[in-house]
């Protein structure tokens, strides 16, 4: 009779484990530094498009009539600091104003987050 088998892992095995286990949790790591940029540039992208639709609707109730050319400025809003452009456009009505508003991070002013065109009616007397 042969004497007891040692019941354990060889050390292969235990280093070929550990070198799963750490690409596993590399794999981890960066799904979740990806899903936290995302979560960003989505609530960033809220933001934004809050701040675009807030305009053209501070725009109508205030029945304002802009002339027609470009203007920036810049704004805060949930903390985050953005560029908001726009752009007031004549239509071949001349009853209505065209208005595209874009809307960019102060630090990115390239890349737009929110793009928004409305419509102004003019009120007559």
């Amino acid at each position: 009779m042969s004497g007891p088998r040692n019941a354990g892992f060889t050390l292969v095995e235990v280093l070929v484990a550990l070198a799963i286990f750490a690409v596993a949790l590399a794999a981890v790591g960066r799904v979740s530094a990806i899903s936290a940029k995302s979560a960003l540039l989505e609530r960033q992208r809220l933001l934004a498009n809050w701040a675009a639709q807030n305009h053209l609707d501070e725009l109508r109730a205030r029945r304002a009539w802009p002339a027609p050319g470009d203007r920036e400025q810049r704004l805060e809003l949930g903390g985050f600091r953005m560029v908001l452009s726009e752009s007031v456009e004549p239509t071949p009505n001349a009853s209505f104003r065209r208005v595209v508003l874009g809307v960019s991070a102060e630090e990115d002013a390239g890349y737009k987050l929110a793009r928004l065109t409305g419509y102004l009616v003019e009120n007559r007397p």
